[in-house]
């Protein structure tokens, strides 16, 4: 029924919505196997990172979670936020850079927000609502501390 009380004459159908982005892309793959779940805590944190290492709003960057090519492991995938991209993660390149956004990403996750498993003060923005029930600052600051960022 409608919001009138009259019966629909339509019919039902599954829809998806979506936009093509072509824009710069970096694959990120860890040794350590880790789940789609916590996938998604590490890579708002290495978005973060990113945006702390190269001095611009986290708005300008974002991160998708897809498949790990040719291995069952998710793939976390950083990408620019602008159509045709700006070049931001086509720096991750350097290895001063990604290392710089790996020990800020670490940092956002350190605990120095107080929260339980996730706040706006580390990980949860406007952006990433529709995660935040798969959002733990602890299993990032795990798979982030198994790395050696010296």
């Amino acid at each position: 029924k409608s919001p009138w009380g009259v019966a629909c004459g339509g019919t039902l159908g599954c829809y998806s919505l979506a936009h093509e982005l072509h824009t710069d892309v970096v694959r990120l793959r860890f040794r350590a196997p880790i789940s789609e779940e916590h996938a998604y805590s590490l890579g708002f944190a290495i978005m973060l990172g990113v945006a702390e290492a190269l001095d611009v709003p986290a708005t300008d960057l974002n991160v998708t979670i897809g498949g790990g090519g040719d291995s069952a492991e998710p793939a976390i995938i950083p990408y620019d936020d602008v159509p045709g991209g700006a070049g931001l993660v086509a720096r991750l390149e350097g290895h001063d850079v990604l290392r710089q956004a790996l020990r800020n990403a670490l940092g956002r996750v350190s605990g120095d927000c107080g929260c339980d498993s996730s706040c706006y003060g580390c990980l949860r923005s406007y952006r990433n609502q529709f995660a935040y029930t798969l959002l733990d600052r602890k299993t990032a600051r795990t798979a982030l501390g198994v790395l050696s960022l010296t």
